[in-house]
């Protein structure tokens, strides 16, 4: 699909990456080199139970650095659990926040650096860059998926309404992100695949929204191949360091091309899902994602065309139909593959749902951001209901 004569586009990358097996011993260092002498270290329980939390204070300790470490954010991290940290935040008074495990943590991270520093309550900045500069972060994922380590975004739960919503600050992009494949070798098989899903619905939402550009269609398509070829493999044998660290770099690179393109339907239907029935937000994308494209093709098949040929899943010579249809029958087989679920009954959604999910989802910025604009809520209940 070419891309218009006039088009424009804005393209940001601010956070420094560094990648490697054991990176995770350079923490402290790399904090030093940037002027902190307090660290609030934000993670969940899992990765102090681990003992991933205190190899990550030890090294911050290591370098004169005094360090708070706050391990309360759960999955989906809740305004009560924000709350919680900007009161120890308060109390601490921290000069740099890591954000430590998957996206839940390096999102609550960003959620009390704001309110620490900016004030007010979260429903204060639902503007975009409401905020200006907030003390910097480091962000340590040890699942390949949100990308929230490169990101200038992140997702809050509001149990009370059952929503998810995303708040966007440039100041929330981390000035350093520390990619080691060695943390992400303990999750489990499921939730590898699923969150290696969410890296893939990334791709494939950004090249379906009505932003997308070239660098990030390049970063997409890239993100189709390498979860082609390793995602099975990191889900298979998580001693695998090559795919680990092939899906922990993919997933990272799709950060910095949701801070330029905005995400499309397959997120916005899944973001319903999550907060209304608690399920893994990996789980939702993956689930969606083949409804949602097949929903979007009679208006993106030459990009998904191009995202086909690109990943290896159709010829060159093949027509845009034919690679389009190529494309979405690879994500089925990737899905079939990695044992995820593939109905809505599957994780205990009944139609009668169907109908308060499909008014959320339309609520949602991806339904505003996708090529393809629904004509109403009905439109993505039948979207919904063709997974049932």
């Amino acid at each position: 699909m070419t891309y218009r004569p006039d088009l424009q586009f804005v393209w940001r990358a601010p956070s420094r990456v560094t990648f490697g097996p054991g990176r995770l011993s350079r923490l402290g260092k790399e904090a030093r080199g940037l002027g902190a002498t307090r660290a609030m270290l934000v993670t969940d329980p899992f990765m102090a139970a681990s003992g991933v939390a205190g190899r990550a204070a030890d090294s911050l300790r290591a370098e004169g650095i005094e360090v708070l470490v706050f391990d309360g954010v759960e999955s989906d991290p809740s305004t009560e659990v924000v709350d919680a940290g900007v009161a120890a935040a308060r109390e601490f008074d921290p000069d740099l926040f890591v954000g430590l495990g998957g996206g839940s943590a390096m999102d609550a991270a960003k959620l009390i650096d704001l309110l620490l520093v900016a004030g007010g309550t979260l429903a204060d900045h639902l503007t975009p860059n409401s905020a200006g500069a907030l003390r910097p972060i480091i962000a340590i994922p040890t699942t390949a998926g949100t990308g929230s380590e490169t990101s200038f975004a992140a997702v809050i739960s509001e149990h009370a309404s059952r929503r998810k919503i995303p708040l966007v600050q440039a100041a929330f992009t981390p000035v350093l992100a520390i990619l080691d494949p060695e943390l992400t070798v303990s999750l489990p098989a499921r939730l590898s695949a699923a969150t290696g899903m969410d890296a893939v619905a990334h791709a494939l939402d950004v090249i379906h929204s009505t932003r997308r550009q070239p660098f990030n269609d390049a970063l997409a398509h890239h993100v189709l191949r390498v979860a082609r070829r390793h995602l099975r493999r990191a889900a298979e044998d998580p001693g695998d360091l090559v795919a680990r660290g092939q899906m922990l770099a993919a997933a990272c690179s799709m950060g910095f091309s949701l801070s330029t393109t905005p995400y499309g339907v397959i997120h916005a239907l899944a973001h319903p899902l999550g907060a209304h029935f608690g399920l893994h937000h990996g789980v939702c994308v993956a689930l969606l994602s083949p409804p949602g494209l097949r929903w979007n093709l009679a208006t993106c098949a030459p990009v998904y065309a191009e995202a086909a040929r690109a990943a290896g899943l159709a010829a060159d010579s093949a027509s845009d139909e034919s690679a389009a249809g190529a494309l979405v029958e690879g994500i089925e087989s990737l899905l079939a593959d990695l044992g995820l679920p593939r109905r809505l009954t599957e994780v205990g959604v009944g139609a009668g749902a169907l109908a308060a999910l499909a008014t959320d989802a339309l609520a949602d910025t991806g339904a505003a951001f996708n090529l393809r604009r629904p004509g109403g809520a009905g439109e993505l209940e039948e979207v919904y209901r063709t997974v049932l």
